[in-house]
């Protein structure tokens, strides 16, 4: 959870990062859901990934990504409520 915390602060010193959040299943607490918001999906595939930001962010997480289940670019159709 640390490194996520770190992630986090590094992450958001990027400007096409809005904003990230992360919750954890009741069920299964040892599964996590991190959802970051893009200005857009190429601000992260183009922009972020080449960026400074994206070199202090990588380290934080590398050693969760052999655990990711999933990765996937949505939009929002609906504000939040």
């Amino acid at each position: 959870m640390d490194d996520y915390t770190a992630a986090g602060a590094e992450l958001l010193q990027s400007p096409p990062a809005l904003s990230f959040d992360m919750s954890r299943c009741v069920e299964a607490p040892v599964q996590f859901i991190l959802r970051i918001e893009w200005a857009a999906a190429e601000a992260h595939l183009q922009g972020f990934r080449g960026s400074r930001e994206f070199q202090k962010f990588f380290p934080h997480i590398r050693a969760c990504l052999n655990d990711l289940a999933d990765m996937r670019h949505d939009e929002r159709l609906l504000p939040n409520a």
